[in-house]
């Protein structure tokens, strides 16, 4: 036993919460970087349950100072559940993301 919790990453592509594109990415990437392999190579258990899937950006701009606000909520429920699902588990949720609109979700 490494005490080490097992953790589970849970990928979250989006980009709706951010002024310009590329923070949908940030999964792929930390993926690519080595995260998991880094992970594991330290002890850690670690479960990659893939990519959430939400709404696309529709690129509009906002309404009422809100960025694609149903959109928004629509990934935080995604990412709230699946990080509940993790954690009703006994493992550890680390998001992998870039859009800092996932904070709500991921924290919930």
């Amino acid at each position: 036993m490494t005490g080490f919790r097992p953790v589970s990453l849970i990928g979250v592509p989006t980009d709706v919460g951010a002024g310009a594109r590329g923070a949908r990415l940030g999964p792929e990437a930390l993926r690519i970087a080595g995260l998991p392999e880094a992970l594991a190579g330290r002890g850690v258990e670690v479960r990659d349950i893939g990519n959430l899937d939400g709404p696309r950006n529709p690129w509009t701009g906002p309404v009422q100072g809100y960025r694609h606000l149903d959109e928004v909520v629509a990934w935080n429920h995604a990412l709230m559940e699946a990080t509940y699902a993790e954690l009703s588990e006994g493992r550890l949720p680390i998001m992998l993301g870039g859009d800092h609109c996932l904070g709500v979700g991921s924290i919930t």
